[in-house]
């Protein structure tokens, strides 16, 4: 099949590991590196504070990726599916909590506060795009914006932090054990398939 600019057209989409994020935290707890399933990214996390407002747990929630059409425009669809392994103690009594992407956007960095433990954490979301130019169709990310954020005033700023260019987050990392120690993001390429 031919596009206007007489290009292929994509059949499908695939994800491919791509880079990591730094962490930030302290250096307690059991290290964790939980990826998404193939073909999914994460869209969102959810989780609950322990009663001294900092992190108590997180879990990483993902959603299926993939190619469609709307109008006569090529689009990617995101629909939520699995969840990540919960990272931290079930057990916590502060604030249950949940932060998604708004439709069709995934997660793509991170912000936050922390000391020995994790004690905020915003998380940022970006929609995948597909355009088309003189050399075919790319995947690009639009702007990044952030979710309201969840946790307390401890510890110290680090700043925003983002997978590399143009890659989506498809990991949490880190180190947990009775409160959520360390987060990081792992990170994939969207490849167009012909």
């Amino acid at each position: 099949m031919c596009s206007l600019q007489c290009h292929d057209t994509p059949v499908a989409l695939t994800l491919t590991a791509g880079g990591e994020t730094a962490t930030y935290g302290g250096d307690g707890g059991d290290p964790f590196d939980d990826s998404c399933p193939q073909g999914q990214a994460l869209i969102g996390f959810s989780g609950k504070l322990d009663g001294n407002n900092w992190h108590g747990n997180v879990a990483g929630i993902c959603g299926t990726l993939a190619l469609d059409v709307e109008g006569d425009a090529f689009v990617i669809a995101v629909s939520e599916a699995a969840s990540l392994p919960l990272r931290g103690a079930a057990n916590q009594n502060g604030q249950g909590w949940s932060r998604y992407c708004p439709a069709g956007e995934v997660v793509v960095g991170f912000s936050g506060r922390n000391g020995w433990y994790i004690d905020q954490l915003t998380f940022y979301c970006a929609a995948p795009q597909i355009a088309e130019d003189g050399d075919g169709f790319f995947v690009s990310l639009g702007a990044a914006a952030p979710l309201a954020a969840i946790g307390g005033p401890g510890g110290d700023p680090f700043p925003e932090t983002y997978c590399p260019m143009g890659q989506i987050a498809t990991r949490q990392r880190g180190r947990a054990s009775n409160d959520l120690d360390r987060f990081g993001l792992g990170c994939a390429n969207i490849n167009l398939l012909y």
